[in-house]
């Protein structure tokens, strides 16, 4: 007789459980002369307490990776102020774990890595104020309410801004932008492999993506179909997400139900999106007959209006008819750039987590704060892109100058 099979994954060995702990199978860290080096010997048997002798112990070896208890360091520091001689300017010395040269009630200060690190909770890791309180004290041992948080990062944000600044020129240059936009006031997400670039701005307007993209953009701008894009630039490409799923809708109606029409226009725009990939094992000359076959079938169905009074399947036909002719110019485009998608799935991915923050935080009260949101959670999401470290690009941000500040 069988046994009937068990449910779920497969028992792995215990050596298998052991890799899946440290980063779903990966390796333990290579040895290095700085590990702490630890033997547990056994001398005598602990059921019946004969002795035992050493040389007859086999060595059983494991790593472990653990983390010490983290207490803050308190730096009490002096500096000094001098009155020079020679130039008669006023001088001070600056030590590189100031961020400020206050000094009385104000003069108990962060240092660069912890208000590093508190930012990054915030909004990298996208934690409430009060959670992200609750870590730097429970984890790290530093006190620190909601507001002074917030007040904090407002000083981090002040040091960045020309890093922001320096995104927005490096999406303004590059080959292409993914563009998305949501609620908040208005949140504007400008996009590519590389930089992510958030604007918060009360307003939802063609004048207002243009202020944030440039007048002179040269490359290719991916977006849905929102009006406001339009003749933005030169060269773009509309989303086929959304046209594959404006054409869902209306096959699943019972107007649109089973269209001839409506199905080959969906088949033409999956081709389209399959040819790009396929692309690279054709010969040119085969990617180019395919290609001449799409723009002419798309032509051919998009020419003439769908529409009857009395044929409710041809209007929901039209519908779509219209939708497509007037993007015509547009759903081709990232065929001729292996650098475009088809679809502006990336700008949406960015608007995700952006959107958690909006609905964990209600938004802003005030333009400071949404100034200050944008400029952290667009270097954090930068710098997940790069493979930097944002903690790291903070607390750099964060030091003061360390020449001495000479003023008369």
């Amino acid at each position: 007789m069988r046994l009937p099979k068990r449910n779920g994954r497969k028992l792995a060995n215990v050596q298998d459980e052991r890799r899946v702990i440290l980063d779903n199978g990966a390796p333990p860290p290579d040895a290095a002369p700085s590990d702490e080096q630890v033997e547990v010997r056994l001398a005598v048997c602990p059921d019946c307490g004969h002795e035992l002798e050493e040389s007859q112990g086999r060595v059983i070896e494991q790593t472990i990776l653990e983390l010490p208890v983290v207490v803050p360091r308190v730096i009490r520091l002096k500096t000094y102020r001098y009155e020079c001689p020679g130039c008669e300017h006023t001088v001070s010395s600056h030590h590189p774990l100031q961020v400020s040269t206050a000094t009385g009630a104000a003069g108990t200060q962060l240092g660069p890595r912890a208000l590093a690190i508190a930012t990054a909770l915030n909004k990298d890791f996208k934690l409430p104020l009060r959670k992200s309180c609750q870590v730097l004290e429970r984890c790290f041992g530093l006190p620190l309410s909601p507001g002074g948080l917030s007040q904090a990062m407002e000083r981090v944000a002040k040091r960045l801004e020309g890093q922001y600044a320096q995104s927005l020129v490096e999406l303004r240059q590059s080959e292409v932008v993914y563009s998305d936009e949501t609620g908040w006031y208005t949140l504007w997400v400008f996009t590519n492999q590389e930089t992510t670039y958030y604007r918060i701005v009360n307003q939802r307007t063609r004048e207002t993506a243009r202020s944030i993209i440039g007048e002179n953009f040269a490359g290719v701008l991916v977006s849905d179909c929102l009006s406001i894009y339009d003749d933005l630039n030169p060269i773009q490409q509309k989303c086929y997400a959304h046209h594959l799923k404006a054409l869902s809708v209306a096959l699943k109606t019972l107007e649109g139900k089973g269209s001839a029409y409506l199905l080959e226009l969906r088949a033409l725009l999956h081709s389209a999106q399959l040819l790009k990939p396929m692309g690279q094992d054709l010969a040119p000359q085969q990617v180019e007959q395919w290609r001449q076959f799409l723009e002419k079938r798309v032509d051919e169905l998009l020419a003439q209006p769908r529409g009857q009074p009395d044929n409710l399947q041809r209007q929901q036909e039209e519908k779509i008819r219209q939708r497509l002719a007037k993007q015509r110019d547009h759903l081709f485009t990232f065929l001729d750039y292996e650098v475009v998608e088809a679809t502006n799935n990336r700008a949406e991915r960015q608007l995700r987590p952006a959107v958690i923050s909006r609905k964990i935080s209600c938004g802003n009260k005030t333009e400071q704060g949404a100034n200050t949101w944008a400029i952290l959670a667009s270097l954090a999401a930068t710098a997940a892109q790069k493979g930097d470290s944002f903690i790291d690009q903070v607390a750099q941000a964060m030091v003061l100058k360390p020449d001495p500040v000479s003023t008369r």
